[in-house]
């Protein structure tokens, strides 16, 4: 977006070359969070294992429907560049563990699809 040779800096100085391009420090900071996250195995585990659990219940329907039976919030996704939305994406899942536990399980249980079967187990095993 801020790219010197094809984003808002370039259009900026294109207009006025003594105009100063500022970096927001907020977003300076933001990438900070995501790039050390990114640099710690156990993060990279726990994203992405938020990211199969959220992508596994919104792939379908019927299995979506079986984790607003119990669990009462909806999942979200882990973001790949707002810090933010990684922060809710773990209180989603941490908040509600118990439930989505017992989601999968029915999915386990319940599932005509032996890939969502699968993939249910898979996701006990890996959050346990």
């Amino acid at each position: 977006m801020a790219s010197i040779h094809k984003g808002v800096q370039a259009r900026i100085a294109e207009r006025n070359e003594l105009a100063e391009f500022v970096s927001c420090l907020a977003h300076s900071l933001n990438l900070v969070g995501v790039h050390s996250a990114s640099s710690c195995q156990e993060a990279i585990n726990l994203f992405g294992l938020i990211q199969k659990v959220y992508c596994f219940f919104v792939g379908s329907a019927t299995r979506w429907d079986i984790m607003k039976k119990y669990v009462k919030t909806n999942l979200k996704g882990s973001s790949q560049t707002r810090w933010s939305a990684k922060h809710v994406a773990v209180n989603a899942l941490l908040n509600n563990l118990p439930e989505i536990a017992e989601a999968l399980e029915e999915v386990k249980q319940t599932s005509l699809a032996p890939e969502a079967k699968c993939e249910a187990g898979r996701l006990l095993t890996d959050s346990s």
